[in-house]
Order: C-alpha cells, then sequence, then structure tokens
C-alpha cells in the first residue's frame, strides 16, 4: 500500500513529499542548530559567505537547506521524466531521495551539500542532454563547469569528476580530445578564478589550508554509529538486489537509457570510495549518495512484479529510516 502511493504519478504526491520531508526533519524544527562543522568545512569560497551572514540565524538556515533539499528531489523527478528513465510515469525517484537523502537527523541543518546537490544534477542533465548529438563542446565544458561550482560549496564533489568523465564518454560516442580538453576546462575554470581571488588578497596559505582541511580532516562519524551502518547494510542489499535486475533487462531498455543507469552506478561507485578514501568525508556522503540510488531503486521497486515483495521491501526501508530518526 505504502509503496504504491509514493510511486504514483498522482499530484497528491507534490504535497505528501513535502510533508513526509518534513516529517523526517522533525528534530530540526522542534531544536534548531547550527551545523557543528569541523575548522575548514565551512570556508569553501562559496558556502563562507553564506556561512557568515546566516550564522546567528539557525532557523533561516534550516528553512533554506529544506529548501534546497526539495527542490533537488522534484529537480530528480524532472529528470525522470525528461530522459524517461522508466517506462511507466512515477513520482518514486523524487519519493525515493526525499527518504533517502532525509535518512540522517544529523544533516537537519544546513550543510554546504546541499548547495553542491543541485549543480551535480545540472550536470547530469547538461551530460544526458549529449546523447546523440554529434557535437558535444558545449555539454562537456557545462559538466565540468557545473561540477566544479558544486565543489565550490561541498569540496569533496570533485571527486565525482572520473565518473562523469567516463560517463560522457559512453553516452555519446562522438566524445573527442576536444571534449576532454572542455570537460576539464569548465573543471578548472571556477577553481581558477577562486585562486586568483585568495591571490589578490594573499590569502594562498589560507586557500590551500581549507583545501587540506577537507580532505585530510578525520572526521568520518559513520563507522561509529551502528543504526547507520546497518541501515546502509540493508540500502546495499537492496542495490545488488537492484542491480542483479537491472543488468537482467539491460537488452530490453533503450541504448540511452542504458547509458543513464550506467551513469549513476559509477557516480555511487566514486561516492562510496570518497567515503572509504577520504577521512573528512562523513555524514553528508549519503546525501550524494541518494542522488544515483533514487533512480536505481526506484528501477527496482517498478519493475517488481509481486507487490507483496515490494511493499515489504520498501516498508523494511521506511521503517529503517524512521529508527534512525528515533535512536
Amino acid at each position: 500500500m505504502l509503496l504504491r502511493v509514493i510511486k504514483s504519478n498522482q499530484p497528491y504526491n507534490l504535497i505528501l513529499f513535502p510533508l513526509i520531508g518534513a516529517a523526517l526533519w522533525a528534530s530540526g524544527w522542534m531544536e534548531p542548530e547550527i551545523y557543528a562543522f569541523y575548522p575548514g568545512e565551512d570556508q569553501m569560497i562559496l558556502f563562507k559567505p553564506v556561512s557568515l551572514f546566516l550564522g546567528d540565524w539557525p532557523k533561516v538556515q534550516l528553512g533554506i537547506a529544506f529548501v534546497l533539499f526539495l527542490f533537488s528531489g522534484f529537480y530528480i523527478g524532472k529528470l525522470n521524466r525528461k530522459f524517461t528513465l522508466h517506462r511507466v510515469r512515477t513520482l518514486l525517484p523524487t519519493g525515493l531521495f526525499i527518504l533517502l537523502a532525509g535518512s540522517i537527523k544529523e544533516l537537519h541543518s544546513l550543510h554546504p551539500v546541499y548547495f553542491a546537490i543541485p549543480f551535480l544534477l545540472f550536470a547530469f542533465n547538461r551530460m544526458f542532454d549529449a546523447y546523440g548529438k554529434k557535437t558535444l563542446h558545449s555539454n562537456a565544458f557545462d559538466t565540468g563547469f557545473l561540477l566544479s561550482v558544486g565543489s565550490l560549496f561541498y569540496f569533496n564533489l570533485i571527486f565525482l569528476f572520473p565518473a562523469l568523465l567516463i560517463s560522457l564518454i559512453l553516452i555519446n560516442r562522438e566524445f573527442s580530445w576536444r571534449d576532454l580538453v572542455l570537460i576539464t576546462l569548465g573543471l578548472v575554470l571556477p577553481w581558477t578564478f577562486a585562486f586568483f581571488y585568495y591571490l589578490g588578497f594573499d590569502k594562498i596559505p589560507e586557500f590551500v589550508e581549507v583545501i587540506g582541511q577537507n580532505i585530510l580532516t578525520d572526521n568520518n562519524h559513520i563507522k561509529e554509529n551502528i543504526a547507520v551502518l546497518s541501515y546502509l547494510g540493508l540500502i546495499a542489499l537492496l542495490l545488488i538486489i537492484g542491480t542483479i535486475r537491472i543488468i537482467r533487462q539491460f537488452d530490453e531498455k533503450k541504448i540511452s537509457t542504458r547509458n543513464y543507469y550506467t551513469t549513476f552506478f559509477f557516480v555511487f561507485l566514486f561516492a562510496s570510495l570518497t567515503l572509504v578514501l577520504v577521512p573528512a568525508v562523513s555524514y553528508e556522503t549519503t546525501v550524494i549518495l541518494a542522488v544515483p540510488l533514487s533512480f536505481l531503486l526506484s528501477n527496482f521497486f517498478v519493475s517488481l512484479r509481486r507487490s507483496f515483495w515490494g511493499e515489504l521491501l520498501f516498508l523494511a526501508l521506511a521503517g529503517s529510516i524512521i529508527y534512525l530518526q528515533l535512536a
């Protein structure tokens, strides 16, 4: 019953999903708090002004974070419709993003990742638009540029660049050395402006220190949280089952759709590697992982022929998320 409601294409979900998100963020609404940043995490060039301006207004911070959170969820729905990622019309990707990205209560406050996610989604849009084009120069540049701007809010987003590069090569076989230069130029250009900004104010040591802090600070709290580890274990199990189903369906899907799903796999892989290999990365990666997972798990739930198993597994997922709010 719950899955059937969430995956339907009915207008009431446009109201239901924000209500679900608001319910998940209940602890934040009751006691708004400023996120406990490690040194340097709130000092990225595009997030620092936001942090300074809103520093004493936790309620405003919470409201902005929630709006960005909802915007990302509904933009995922737009991508799903635009690129026809499912054969049936469904709002499930949006619903799953709301659940998955809202699952960690420690992130129910303003964090740089909420500014970064829309830019990642915009990059997806430009990258997917490259399918079937004879020239993809503007798509390549825009993909690198958008990812780079997002990383100026949340630094570790930049580690997804190899995933997007590989995906763009797969999406359009006309990819050439010019496109490699352009996607790299798009990535480098915003950081070049950032470098010269710090250089102009004679703050290059601060620039280097902030980058170092965003990579090397020991901040991974996930390994200490049994409840979150158990939740991620359930997600991994669902992903494995869903991946097997997608592989079985591969021959039935359009070439473009196959490439889009391959993109989600690569983004999930590199985001997971970042969580494992970069000491400063912690809970916020669950918001990034929610993007590819919302599409990959949607395919799994939509394609299940027996509604009983779909409802049962979805209830298990929803139950684990509710438990995290109470733990």
